[in-house]
């Protein structure tokens, strides 16, 4: 799927509604099938090869479908508290974002006071935040952050790792980067094995994205959003960064380590199994299949020269 088309009408509609239509159906591997072959639909125009993968995301959906999805570890890290005891028991708990405060229920939502500025987000979902820099949530995200009370992330993903998450709303330090929320440093692991990293700048607005090699030359590479050119911002860290994201990717295929990468300190910010729910392809096609041949062979190199000569 083009990146206008998530902002069109029709898309919109699509995700207002799937939530509580996809509640309707059971947690069956048919079932499961169905709906992950429809919202890869959506977003790749085709449907998935999970039998035979060639695809990055149809590697993904596979191991998303099969037993290894269901891993209680991959839980235990998808949640954005609990994953705080793998980073320390891993590479130490400096490593963690603070928590601030942990909400389980409606009475402890509508009695407490944020302590600003803070970051809010469900720690059972995805996609979901509010930044409260200077006041008290409005009505309006109060009804949301209640709502995200009884969310189930797994309904509409069928990521079986959400599914045995209990709702709960975690309240996290308002981290900055020259007075702006900081970029998100995605390190893309396979076997343990850091591959490259992709850097989303200015979610909140006008929303970019760019690719870099572990040399932190840009990849000729896009995922959803548009390419932009942009220097890397990381190369004097790149080799804490790799350190961090191998030793907390090592039991997992695949892993995205998400990092917050701040002038004094490194944050992990959460540890993504399947991604863009299994359908959001790489682009151009022959990058996304030598990224996809990192489930087989992870040692290969994957450098701006090679995905051009592959193109």
């Amino acid at each position: 799927m083009r990146f206008k088309d998530r902002n069109a009408w029709w898309f919109r509609l699509f995700r207002a509604v799937e939530m509580p239509f996809t509640r309707l159906f059971p947690d069956h591997p048919t079932v499961n099938w169905a709906i992950s072959q429809i919202t890869y639909r959506v977003d790749s125009k085709a449907f998935a090869n999970v039998k035979a993968p060639r695809r990055f995301s149809e590697y993904l959906m596979r191991d998303k479908l099969g037993p290894s999805g269901r891993d209680p570890l991959r839980a235990a890290t998808t949640c954005k508290y609990s994953v705080k005891s793998h980073i320390s028991a891993a590479i130490g708990e400096a490593y963690a974002v603070p928590t601030l405060a942990l909400l389980k229920t409606e009475k402890e939502l509508a009695d407490f006071v944020f302590p600003t500025p803070c970051v809010v987000k469900p720690t059972h979902h995805s996609g979901e935040v509010i930044f409260l820099k200077d006041r008290q949530p409005t009505l309006i995200e109060r009804k949301r952050m209640r709502r995200w009370l009884f969310l189930n992330y797994f309904y509409m993903s069928r990521e079986p790792n959400y599914k045995p998450l209990a709702g709960m709303i975690i309240v996290e330090p308002f981290l900055t980067v020259d007075g702006k929320p900081p970029s998100d440093v995605k390190v893309f692991c396979f076997h343990g094995r850091p591959k490259f990293f992709q850097v989303d700048m200015d979610r909140q607005g006008g929303h970019r994205r760019v690719f870099y090699d572990l040399d932190g030359e840009q990849l000729p590479l896009s995922r959803l959003y548009p390419v932009v050119e942009v220097p890397c911002a990381y190369r004097d860290r790149i080799a804490e960064i790799t350190e961090i994201a191998a030793k907390l990717s090592a039991p997992f295929p695949f892993l995205s380590v998400d990092l917050y990468v701040l002038p004094d300190r490194i944050h992990v910010g959460e540890m993504s199994h399947f991604i863009g729910s299994c359908a959001v392809p790489f682009k151009p096609d022959a990058a996304d299949e030598m990224i996809a041949d990192l489930f087989n062979n992870p040692d290969a190199p994957i450098t701006a020269a090679r995905l051009r000569s592959a193109a």
